[in-house]
């Protein structure tokens, strides 16, 4: 029997951390949060073009294990993926890959590979494309290798290595450290895209910070330690951009910042804009609430861009 899961959170080897890594509540709250103006989503990759300055490929990844090693076949993946994944995730994968017009890909291979690795399997990896065939969503393979078929997929893509990674302190899969230790890591996560569906606008990207340790949430921010941290946002700034051009119109950047201590009963939110913090909001909501002043808050803040960007 073959089973699939999205990630499994770790503390890399040779690594340590001050507090072991936790699951981002207000995203699974706002996940479940069930709204018909919009539309809430994330990627576990976007592939960027540093020479084009704009996103060439969407990535989606999953982990698989398995009974037999004679039941692993590109069909049975692909059939297993399609039942495992959400209509509604597909459908939103979909057509934000159709908005950039870029391809989506979902990439998959067993738990905890490559450090485990199974003999019986010589090509463990499998790579397909998420497309739409008749209205019907299909999965078509585009590759199937080893890691080293992933790290030449990335870098196609991408159209460059990099000369420095840092290895990884914290991961949500193996392989996101192993990558990290190459030329080729894995791409940047989107944690969230907020689309608005009576004008198909996508009005916000948005990216979590987990905060563990004691301070208050309000003595935190982007740029606490100086600009460093704005600099992992130029793919971010290249996303916008190019959503910008196809939809005439420019989604927010939000930096949430959330806790989690039982003391942390804020989350801030700050509208990031060309390496400064535009605005900033502080919202009395946690688990206590199930962070729904947070998703709240943040429509209230997408509505008043969209009637400014309108005036």
């Amino acid at each position: 029997m073959i089973k699939f899961r999205k990630k499994n959170l770790m503390v890399c080897p040779g690594k340590t951390a001050v507090r072991l890594p936790s699951e981002c509540l207000p995203y699974i709250q706002i996940k479940k949060i069930s709204q018909n103006d919009y539309e809430f989503f994330d990627f576990d990759g976007f592939i960027v073009n540093f020479l084009k300055k704009e996103s060439t490929a969407l990535m989606i990844k999953r982990e698989y294990s398995f009974d037999n090693s004679e039941e692993i076949t590109s069909k049975s993946i692909s059939n297993g993926l399609l039942i495992y994944e959400s209509e509604k995730d597909l459908e939103n994968w979909i057509n934000f890959s159709k908005l950039l017009s870029v391809p989506l890909f979902i990439a998959v291979w067993p738990f905890d590979y490559p450090k485990n690795k199974n003999d019986e399997l010589k090509n463990p990896l499998f790579i397909f494309e998420i497309i739409k065939i008749d209205s019907k969503v299909t999965l078509k393979l585009v590759q199937n290798g080893t890691e080293d078929t992933l790290k030449e997929f990335i870098r196609r893509y991408r159209n460059f290595s990099f000369k420095f990674v840092k290895p990884m302190t914290i991961s949500k899969t193996y392989m996101d450290y192993y990558l990290s230790t190459t030329n080729d890591p894995w791409p940047g996560d989107l944690d969230g895209v907020i689309k608005r569906n009576k004008n198909g606008h996508v009005e916000a990207l948005l990216e979590f910070k987990t905060h563990n340790l004691n301070n208050p949430i309000s003595e935190e921010s982007i740029d606490k330690y100086g600009k460093q941290d704005f600099r992992r946002f130029k793919v971010l700034y290249y996303l916008q951009e190019q959503i910008k051009k196809i939809q005439k119109f420019e989604p927010l950047i939000l930096y949430i910042i959330w806790g989690t201590k039982e003391s942390h009963k804020e989350v801030k939110i700050q509208v990031i804009s060309k390496e400064s913090v535009k605005e900033e909001f502080l919202v009395v909501s946690s688990g206590l609430d199930n962070y729904n002043n947070l998703y709240m808050k943040i429509q209230e803040i997408i509505n008043a861009n969209e009637v400014g960007d309108s005036l």
